[in-house]
């Protein structure tokens, strides 16, 4: 037995690695990796991982300012959980373009006035995102998140409920909505002893109020639009940079969930409520019987037109409406809320605050509404009393400048973005324009960190700053309610002014930046409201309602500025500047209009007018055109309320005005009313590119006194 034993060696025990053959370099390598512990494995793969991230950020930042470095995978995701209003200031002045990286988001931020339009005009390349959560709270297919034509032909059915005629309709509700509140600040105020209070809470329910009652009339309970304001805060943490991209039980998200849904099904129940009275002929008073009435037309018109049953007074609706879903309407209407809740209280609460520290602003704007409604506090307003208020009007203007709700915007980056000649944007990053820096430019804005309104009322930055005023965004998703958003504004503060009297009792942080979506001031504002302010007709203003003895409380001297006395702006004086009979200049001077006088304005506006290659422009406002009219032929872009017109883009341009933006190579003749802001109007052309403009300095009175011609 023993000699049959055989011992059996393994052909492979000699081979260090089996049937693998090493280089012998690597050797040494294997032979760690083979005796390595679970936890050196693990640290290895750690370390190559961080080493990714690190270059991977390296590689994207580029030339552009930035942290030479990351921290590992979270990158700065400690100050993203409490934002600080100084920390994005010192980001956006490093530089034009700038970057950080917070876990998987590669984030540019473009700083300066031409950057942040190049992004905003960047359909091609970027579009608007929010948050990864935001499609659950707002609905996966809401509207704005449609992108490119589709965006563009949803937008147009909307561009209806923001015109004048519409927003004249939303007038009386808000009103109804500011009286019953004022009350309750005074209620509040009373309450508290007559101590101060923190009223932010309280602006957030009244816009929230105004909002509702605009957006969806009386079809909502005054306990929903409560329940509405109390939990819309919710939202607003839910949809912060930094939050978890799922919905995770008792989570901001989770929260910000509940509170839209419930607000989705409000909205919902108020749209079956204007389906059934606007299908009953009810008279429109909100946003939401505007737009039904129009699903509603567009109805009637298909069938008429499928049945050739369509007559000469029937006037088919631009554009045609698709019938929308209860829910659809819901979430479109939500959109506007979301859009405006935050940015309104924020502005409100700046109003309040600075009109308490500058008794002299205020006093102005409470003189003019006095004027507007003819000594009677309590008389409502009407369109073309309300944009008459020009220097109430300005406060807001200068406001938003000052204190810009929306700070930034952040766009998605849909492919390669060459921003500029140095640097490219990756595919996949955010990119996330500045509004702030523009508005601040000292080259633009004389004192940029002082509030004045005289610098939009008397002043020159309504031209000078045509680029910069970026509060409402501009390109292809520039805000729609722009002119609603500023003329609230200006109801808001001028009933205020004179319903009411507040103190502010301010504290080393009044002046200080809360950033939460957007800006608040840190202790959130104390104004103290007092009694209804009381006063007879005969009785002269300087006597009684602007007496000033019981309101002044600590004026800041670094924001104080000195106010001229009242006077119209230069854009609506009355007084005329000299202008030519004579033929126009042949060869007008290098960066001059070429003059026109009545003749030659005469046989534009009529038939044997060229206007393939002459295109007369009305810069008047649109009530001073249906009030007065216009000369034949003329098409209105409004120099004061819109002096972007020019640097919008052309999609933008005809949402807004409903007609195609004349070529850069036409010959364009501006005319107003005096010959002023027909001046200004034709800088402004020449600098964005129409090197070909006419002026009619005689304008609208001359027009007038030679019998020209009037279409209304």
């Amino acid at each position: 037995m023993a000699t049959n034993a055989t011992s059996f060696t393994s052909p492979l025990a000699s081979v260090k690695y089996g049937a693998v053959n090493f280089p012998s370099q690597l050797e040494y390598v294997v032979e760690a990796i083979s005796q390595a512990s679970a936890w050196s494995v693990l640290f290895t793969i750690l370390g190559l991982l961080v080493a990714y991230d690190q270059v991977s950020y390296i590689l994207r930042k580029g030339s552009i300012e930035g942290p030479a470095w990351k921290m590992p995978f979270i990158g700065p995701f400690l100050q993203s959980v409490n934002p600080k209003f100084e920390e994005y200031y010192e980001k956006w002045n490093s530089g034009e373009l700038s970057c950080v990286s917070v876990f998987h988001k590669f984030v540019v931020i473009a700083s300066t006035r031409d950057m942040a339009r190049k992004v905003f005009n960047a359909p091609a390349f970027v579009k608007p995102c929010v948050v990864d959560v935001a499609h659950k709270l707002l609905g996966a297919d809401n509207w704005v998140f449609l992108d490119g034509k589709a965006h563009v032909e949803f937008r147009k059915g909307l561009n209806g409920l923001f015109t004048r005629k519409a927003l004249e309709i939303y007038l009386p509700g808000q009103e109804e909505v500011y009286n019953r509140y004022f009350k309750r600040f005074l209620e509040v105020t009373k309450e508290a002893g007559g101590k101060p209070v923190p009223f932010m809470t309280e602006f957030r329910e009244v816009i929230t109020a105004v909002s509702c009652r605009t957006f969806v009339g009386h079809y909502i309970s005054d306990e929903a639009v409560k329940k509405i304001a109390d939990d819309y805060y919710l939202i607003t943490a839910a949809l912060e940079l930094v939050n978890f991209p799922i919905i995770v039980p008792f989570t901001k998200t989770w929260y910000g969930k509940k509170a839209a849904d419930m607000v989705l099904a409000e909205f919902a129940k108020c749209a079956a409520k204007s389906k059934v009275r606007m299908a009953a002929g009810g008279a429109e008073t909100c946003i939401m019987d505007a737009w039904i009435k129009q699903m509603i037309e567009s109805k009637r018109w298909r069938e008429a037109e499928a049945a050739g049953a369509i007559s000469e007074d029937m006037e088919k609706p631009n554009p045609l409406l698709r019938d929308f879903t209860d829910y659809e309407i819901s979430q479109t209407i939500f959109t506007f809320l979301f859009a405006s809740q935050d940015a309104t209280s924020s502005a409100a609460t700046w109003l309040f605050q600075i009109m308490a520290q500058r008794p002299d602003v205020l006093d102005r704007v409470r003189d003019e509404n006095l004027q507007v409604r003819n000594g009677d506090i309590h008389a409502p307003v009407n369109m073309d009393q309300l944009e008459s208020m020009a220097y109430t009007r300005a406060v807001v203007r200068e406001l938003l400048r000052y204190r810009p709700p929306v700070l930034m915007v952040p766009y998605v980056v849909k492919k390669a973005f060459p921003i500029s000649p140095t640097y490219t944007v990756p595919k996949g990053a955010m990119v996330i324009p500045t509004t702030y820096m523009a508005l601040r430019d000292p080259e633009v804005y004389e004192n940029p960190d002082e509030f004045d309104p005289e610098r939009y009322y008397t002043g020159d930055a309504e031209v000078k700053g045509a680029k910069n005023y970026l509060v409402f965004g501009t390109g292809p998703h520039y805000c729609l309610g722009q002119q609603y958003a500023q003329l609230n504004l200006a109801l808001f503060v001028g009933k205020a002014s004179l319903l009411l009297d507040w103190k502010h009792h301010p504290t080393p942080q009044s002046e200080e930046i809360k950033v939460f979506a957007t800006i608040f001031p840190k202790v959130y504002c104390r104004p103290q409201s007092h009694d209804f302010l009381a006063f007879s007709l005969d009785k002269q203003i300087s006597t009684n309602v602007l007496s000033s003895h019981h309101r002044v409380s600590a004026i800041s001297s670094a924001a104080k500025v000195n106010v001229a006395s009242p006077q119209p702006p230069a854009s609506i004086r009355t007084s005329r500047r000299p202008y030519s009979q004579d033929a126009p200049a042949a060869h007008p001077a290098e960066g001059e209009s070429k003059i026109w006088n009545f003749d030659q304005v005469k046989g534009l506006a009529s038939s044997a007018g060229d206007r393939s290659k002459v295109i007369l422009v009305d810069a008047r406002e649109p009530q001073e055109l249906a009030s007065e009219g216009k000369i034949p032929g003329a098409i209105n872009i409004p120099i004061k309320s819109s002096p972007d017109s020019f640097y919008i883009t052309e999609d933008e341009f005809e949402d807004r005005f409903g007609y195609p933006r004349p070529p850069k190579d036409t010959e364009v003749v501006f005319y107003c009313k005096a010959g002023v802001r027909s001046r200004a109007a034709a800088q402004l052309a020449r600098s964005a590119g129409w090197t070909n403009t006419g002026e009619y300095p005689g304008s609208w009175l001359d027009w007038v006194e030679k019998g020209g011609k009037i279409q209304r």
